[in-house]
C-alpha cells in the first residue's frame, strides 16, 4: 500500500472514530474507552475471529457491541480501500461466519486493519473522553 493510501486510510479512520465518539453520551463514552483500552490485547492474544465471537455474544444495546458494530462499520468501508474486498455480509454475525472461510491473505489484511483501528480508538477515545479532544 503506498504511503498517500496509508495515510487517506489512516486519516479516514481517525474521522470515522471521532464521529462516532462525539455522538455518545459521556457515560457510554467513558465505558468504550475502557473497553477499548484492552481491545488490541485481545486482538493480539486472540485473532479478530475470537475478538468478534466475544463481542457478538453481547446484548445489542451493550457498549461491547457498539464497539463491535463500530468495527464491523469500518472494515465495510476500509478494506476496499487497502485493496481487499470488504465483508460482503450486512450484520457481524454473518461477517463472523465469512472471517471462518475467508483465504488467508484477505483475513490477516482484515485482522491487521481491524488492529489499526482498535489502536487508533484507543488513543481517540481516551483523548475525547478527557476533554483534550472534543465534546
Amino acid at each position: 500500500m503506498s504511503d498517500t493510501r496509508f495515510s487517506r486510510l489512516n486519516k479516514a479512520r481517525s474521522r470515522f472514530i471521532l464521529q462516532r465518539a462525539l455522538l455518545w453520551e459521556k457515560k457510554d463514552r467513558e465505558e468504550l474507552t475502557a473497553l477499548a483500552q484492552g481491545i488490541p490485547v485481545a486482538l493480539r492474544s486472540q485473532g479478530l475471529v475470537v475478538l468478534m465471537a466475544r463481542l457478538i455474544d453481547n446484548k445489542k444495546d451493550s457498549n461491547s457491541y457498539i464497539f463491535l458494530r463500530m468495527l464491523f462499520e469500518w472494515l465495510k468501508q476500509a478494506m476496499p480501500l487497502s485493496d481487499f474486498s470488504c465483508p460482503k455480509s450486512s450484520v457481524p454475525a454473518g461477517f463472523l461466519e465469512e472471517l471462518l472461510v475467508m483465504e488467508q491473505p484477505v483475513y490477516l489484511a482484515c485482522q491487521a486493519e481491524a488492529m489499526a483501528f482498535a489502536e487508533q480508538a484507543k488513543l481517540i477515545l481516551k483523548a475525547v473522553n478527557s476533554g483534550k479532544g472534543g465534546a
